[in-house]
């Protein structure tokens, strides 16, 4: 429902089923807001709000964490990994609007100051360096 709405908004929507595969799209997508279920498979929402949030190169994107009844989303975890937002399952199509829309908006702006160069790699990915040398 969230993305057809988002959709007839306007908004490009790309959905992912998986935490791995959000690290594997992040470079190609580039997004500026992550609707992220904190309870994902592989890795969880927390995870992926806490990477973007530290990554010079990603975290003018803004996230927003969902959850349900049955898995809620602990609102401590969220505000420490670096959450903009929550919201819980079933929501209304007015209020993901009115929290998506302003985001969307300062991540635009915040985008515009991000450093120059490639992202950087998935957590557990990142180059390794021996004896001054960076290894792949």
């Amino acid at each position: 429902m969230g993305e057809r709405l988002l959709r007839d908004e306007g908004y490009e929507v790309v959905t992912i089923t998986d935490g791995d595969t959000v690290f594997v799209r992040l470079p190609d997508v580039d997004p500026d807001v992550l609707i992220l279920d904190a309870n994902l498979p592989l890795r969880s929402g927390y995870e992926i709000t806490r990477f973007v949030k530290s990554s010079s190169f990603y975290r003018h994107a803004a996230v927003l964490l969902t959850g349900s009844v049955a898995e809620p989303v602990d609102e401590s975890l969220a505000r420490e990994a670096g959450a903009d937002g929550m919201i819980h399952k079933p929501f209304e199509a007015k209020a993901l609007l009115t929290l998506v829309g302003p985001l969307a908006k300062k991540s635009e702006e915040l985008r515009e100051l991000r450093p120059a160069g490639p992202p950087p790699p998935p957590p557990g990915e990142e180059p390794k360096v021996v004896k001054g040398a960076v290894a792949a």
